[in-house]
């Protein structure tokens, strides 16, 4: 009796899909399960619209800049799966999730697939912050403290800290508890409890307050510190007359 092979093709979208909701057991580091959670959403959501709309779009060298716009512009104007339209903050968010996963599928040499080709993808709906509790001069009077201050002993350290306040709109509380498993590397996002215990999703997308973040949790040497929380306790105190003050970290 002649037995029926089946051929894993691995040339789809499909194949590469699978196989990176399955990187926590192949590759060398960990991945949260959160992390994992909103992989999974963000793809499975871009299969089921390309079933739908691009029903012969199937491969891997199928994916680009054109196919992604198109998919994350139909989720804004027109919906998604429960028919609500998807928000700036939904669209980048997916975006930065579609990006790391074509980076990773990008890594396998045999595929040889163009090198960042999702990266600063434009037109896509900007994600505005509401300043509206602020007038320009206290902004403007904001923005000039921290570029005075920014490598102070007294105020530098909280610096990055104000950032995170001003440009995710967190709670102090939040921030000062934002811990380093909550960031995803990849994807450069920090997940953390709201209120009332709701889990959030931020994408961290100014490169100076992202390189800040990244600075407290890996090394030079590419090696993660062994902390807990990305900010530390931190306070400057002068000494006697003529003498520079100390410094206390923990």
């Amino acid at each position: 009796v002649e037995r029926k092979t089946y051929v894993v093709d691995e040339s789809t979208i499909q194949y590469w899909v699978e196989r990176f909701l399955k990187r926590n057991e192949t590759d060398m580091k960990v991945i949260k399960e959160s992390s994992l959670r909103a992989d999974k959403y963000a793809l499975m959501d871009l299969q089921l619209w390309l079933e739908k709309n691009k029903p012969k779009t199937k491969s891997i060298y199928k994916v680009d800049k054109k196919l992604i716009r198109e998919y994350l512009t139909y989720r804004n104007k027109v919906g998604g799966v429960s028919g609500k339209k998807w928000n700036a903050g939904n669209v980048n968010g997916v975006y930065c999730r579609i990006r790391s996963w074509y980076n990773w599928v990008q890594s396998h040499e045999k595929l040889n697939l163009e090198k960042d080709l999702l990266s600063k993808m434009d037109r896509l709906p900007k994600v505005i912050l509401d300043t509206s509790s602020f007038t320009k001069s206290e902004i403007q009077k904001v923005i000039k403290f921290m570029k005075k201050e920014k490598n102070s002993k007294v105020w530098g350290w909280f610096i990055p800290m104000l950032k995170v306040l001003i440009q995710t709109g967190c709670r102090i509380g939040e921030c000062v508890k934002m811990r380093i498993e909550d960031i995803d590397l990849n994807s450069r996002e920090w997940y953390f409890h709201g209120k009332g215990d709701k889990k959030r999703r931020m994408p961290i997308k100014d490169k100076d307050l992202w390189n800040e973040i990244e600075s407290r949790i890996v090394a030079k040497d590419g090696t993660r510190y062994e902390k807990e929380f990305v900010f530390h306790r931190e306070f400057y105190k002068k000494g006697n007359k003529g003498s520079k003050g100390y410094e206390c970290n923990d």
